[in-house]
């Protein structure tokens, strides 16, 4: 482990920002107790030995490129008391410098950080009457909105598609791929025990019963029956394929989030007959099903809410996908979690991205997400943009007021891939699971194993 400093005063108050280097993988679970006693050895051994003249309190750690989180330490001076402190660091979940509010599935923990798992979260109890200001305007440093015209998406509804879909909706682990040269849709479905690796240990679970559970973790069971059957073919061809493949699943967004009948007993209380058996249902309609393209499982990405169309793979991933191509989604825009606004001060900016100054939007993607912007003379991609502020997507409008920046989301989720919430709609409008999946996943095809 390799450690770096540099020292910044921002609002008058001294931050460290201490740039960690790991050449091996860094866990999820590093904020441990005893990790963190271990962190709070060697930062003090790193200052002591560095000689650092560091007067404050709050520490900015960067592991390997990326702003994990603010450390409240103490005591942080060379000099200090060499007593051991009962609780030396304390971890301030993402950061404490005004970070917009960051959902527990955050987004980039899937295990090369090239997909947001994150992002298939149960949006059913997020409150209808979130923020919808669009229009904050600034007359400070002429801050640059980026297009405050929502309805440049398209609103007409798409044509019905007839073609069965295939839908392998999930949190791939590496961005999807065009190179299918070997038929991995071979597996049994019927007969297929799946191994999950679990808190408690690796768990043995029958396919089909660990569908239930994916289901039942990754979309609001008061969706409609199509829109959950299309999300049971998407989990069961992302499950098959990682299978396929010789990786051993885990319950988080890493794969796939799962939750076993006592978990789901407790997020959903006394409806819990009437959601499970609602669920049970909709993948027993689809049980074998899966997609492909090409006689291949395709990389069933999904995200909660478009902003009136889905993106492009390349936008976000840099390669080109023919069946995860942007398409119509206007239902998105009747969704609670279409718009939210949030206020990130200028210290979260500069500690983030080293620096400040004016935000301007240089370019757009196809489906009018932003695809690059520069703050200051730094230019920098909308997704890393995104990325790094914990953004709910890339197509945003901001402004200037008092020290803050707001910004207002359209959308939520990386945009590639079925839109949870355009296929409720499309459900409510009496399309079926096959034209859902076939309209999100172009040019796939539904298969039964």
């Amino acid at each position: 482990m390799n450690i770096t400093h540099e020292i910044k005063k921002i609002e008058n108050e001294e931050i460290l920002i201490l740039k960690i280097q790991y050449n091996e993988e860094f866990a999820l679970d590093f904020f441990s107790r005893k990790k963190l006693r271990n962190l709070y050895q060697q930062i003090t051994s790193y200052l002591k030995n560095a000689a650092v003249n560091f007067h404050g309190q709050k520490v900015l750690l960067v592991i390997n490129g990326i702003l994990v989180s603010t450390l409240l330490f103490t005591p942080v001076l060379p000099t200090a008391s060499t007593t051991k402190p009962s609780e030396p660091i304390q971890y301030v979940q993402k950061l404490e410098l005004s970070m917009p509010e960051i959902t527990e599935q955050e987004e980039m923990t899937n295990e090369e950080n090239s997909m947001e798992e994150e992002e298939i979260v149960q949006v059913e109890n997020e409150s209808e009457n979130a923020p919808h200001n669009n229009n904050s305007n600034s007359n400070k440093n002429n801050y640059s909105n980026s297009n405050n015209n929502s309805n440049n998406n398209s609103t007409t509804k798409p044509t019905p598609p007839t073609t069965p879909p295939s839908s392998n909706v999930t949190n791939p682990v590496k961005p999807p791929s065009n190179n299918s040269n070997n038929n991995d849709s071979n597996i049994n479905t019927q007969e297929t025990i799946i191994s999950l690796r679990r808190s408690s240990g690796i768990v043995q679970i029958a396919l089909e019963d660990y569908i239930i559970g994916v289901v039942g973790a990754e979309m609001p069971a008061s969706f409609q029956i199509e829109a959950l059957k299309s999300q049971a073919v998407a989990a069961r061809t992302y499950t098959l394929k990682k299978i396929n493949a010789g990786v051993t699943l885990s319950d988080t967004d890493s794969h796939q989030r799962y939750k076993d009948n006592n978990e789901l007993k407790q997020v959903w209380g006394k409806d819990f007959d009437t959601y499970y058996n609602k669920i049970k249902s909709a993948v027993q309609a689809t049980k074998g099903q899966v997609i492909t393209y090409q006689g291949n499982y395709i990389d069933a990405v999904y995200h909660s809410t478009s902003n009136g169309k889905t993106e492009d793979a390349k936008a976000v991933w840099g390669n080109s996908v023919p069946y995860l191509v942007s398409v119509d989604s206007p239902w998105d825009k009747d969704a609670s979690s279409y718009l939210r606004t949030v206020s990130i001060s200028e210290a979260t900016i500069l500690s983030t991205f080293g620096v400040i100054g004016n935000i301007e939007v240089i370019s757009y993607t196809n489906s009018n997400r932003i695809a690059s912007l520069k703050i200051g003379e730094k230019t920098i991609s909308g997704v890393q943009f995104r990325n790094s502020l914990g953004l709910r997507s890339t197509d945003f409008d901001i402004s200037y007021e008092n020290g803050s920046y707001i910004i207002t989301t359209r959308g939520y989720g990386h945009g590639v891939g079925m839109s949870q919430y355009g296929a409720n709609g499309m459900a409510k409008e009496g399309y079926s699971y096959r034209q859902i999946l076939s309209h999100y996943y172009q040019g796939t095809t539904l298969t039964t194993k």
